[in-house]
């Protein structure tokens, strides 16, 4: 991974530029065209900076139900990180605040906990704590989670054809790809993520009540989340699911938990999650040698299961989705980083400076040394 520096080299950190002024959108009725979101620029810059808190008012959506019960406590630490004086190595090798990308890069929410309890809890762009936010790509881990629990149980074969569960795949470029190649993106289905209303649908899929039952009634969520479905009512797996910043966080903590929920239940096969953190030879060759390597480039890292596994020594696994969303767990270090953003451009550099800009964190919580104040907990 690329290296980090340490808030106490002589070099300087970037400073936090301003905030980047967010465009008045949805903002009036009836609003004028330019300020409009609508089905067909959603996803575009700047209309994504509202869109992606409010997908249930662009896009039919399924409820995923949480319990009926109180939600797991996330309590705040009494000392809060002072993001000003944790630095990283950005892309362009620069020695950069965690707080100036905060600012430059169109976050939406940000939050940090450490050993259970929370050091950092931004909002930004008119987020509240009760917001759904979109995820994209980050669904991709929630459902690859499903598959591990399905799997446990004996439902699920994960080294069987995709086409024994949805036999039209057989007439498809899936035809020889198993469940397990396609949860490791490795079916050889050249797929453009550029618009989630397109694809071909098979069959009307259970998995907003799946992953109802089997995680979010079981990880404490406070907040139900919302599945994007198409016109005949089938949920986006790869990138549909909106949920809150703290519910978020909670799912974190079930990761480097080893599976376990904050009441020590067994949720996801602590198996699973070992098999994914070791992946194999195989899986870092094929990942060194794709277009993730212009990206994300750390020593030993792959794709499996549907994670990003970035660090496989501290068993470091990420969901990463694109404009900017991210659930990144270490659990020798104990820390979550998860940040929502809806920033321009699908996929950038920003992906890989997120990425270190969480491992200067977890670092320096894990050492001891960073430089914490108050005042720094709070919606902005």
């Amino acid at each position: 991974m690329t290296p980090t520096t340490s808030p106490f080299d002589k070099a300087p950190c970037l400073p936090p530029k301003a905030a980047k002024r967010t465009p008045r959108l949805m903002s009036s009725f009836p609003p004028p065209e330019d300020q409009r979101v609508t089905h067909a620029n959603w996803l575009d810059p700047p209309f994504n900076r509202w869109s992606f808190q409010h997908v249930r008012e662009v896009r039919p959506t399924q409820r995923v139900a949480r319990s009926g019960g109180c939600p797991s406590k996330l309590l705040a630490s009494a000392t809060q990180l002072d993001l000003h004086n944790v630095c990283f190595t950005n892309a362009e090798g620069q020695s950069t605040a965690v707080e100036a990308i905060l600012n430059e890069y169109e976050t939406d929410g940000f939050l940090v906990m450490h050993k259970g309890k929370v050091v950092s809890e931004r909002y930004f762009n008119d987020m509240q704590p009760s917001t759904t936010h979109l995820t994209m790509s980050c669904t991709k881990s929630l459902v690859g989670l499903v598959a591990g629990i399905l799997a446990d149980q004996g439902k699920l074969d994960l080294t069987s054809p995709v086409e024994r569960y949805v036999p039209e795949l057989g007439r498809s470029g899936y035809a020889e790809a198993t469940v397990q190649m396609v949860m490791d993106m490795r079916s050889g289905i050249d797929y453009q993520e550029s618009d989630l209303s397109s694809g071909t649908v098979f069959h009307r899929a259970r998995m907003a009540d799946l992953v109802g039952e089997m995680i979010w009634s079981r990880i404490g969520a406070e907040h139900e989340g919302d599945f994007m479905v198409d016109p005949i009512g089938t949920v986006i797996h790869e990138g549909g699911i909106s949920v809150t910043l703290r519910d978020a966080a909670r799912l974190g903590l079930l990761l480097v938990s080893d599976g376990k929920n904050a009441g020590g239940e067994q949720v996801v096969p602590a198996s699973f999650l070992r098999s994914t953190r070791e992946g194999s030879a195989e899986l870092r060759r094929a990942f060194a040698e794709g277009q993730c390597e212009r990206i994300l480039n750390p020593a030993g890292a792959h794709y499996h299961n549907c994670f990003w596994v970035l660090d496989p020594q501290k068993g470091v696994l990420a969901a990463l989705g694109m404009q900017g969303q991210m659930i990144w767990t270490d659990p020798v270090a104990q820390v979550v980083v998860v940040v929502f953003s809806s920033y321009p451009e699908h996929v950038s550099a920003r992906t890989l400076n997120w990425v270190n800009a969480a491992a200067a964190v977890a670092e320096h919580l894990h050492a001891g040394t960073a430089m914490c104040r108050d005042g720094h907990h709070g919606i902005q």
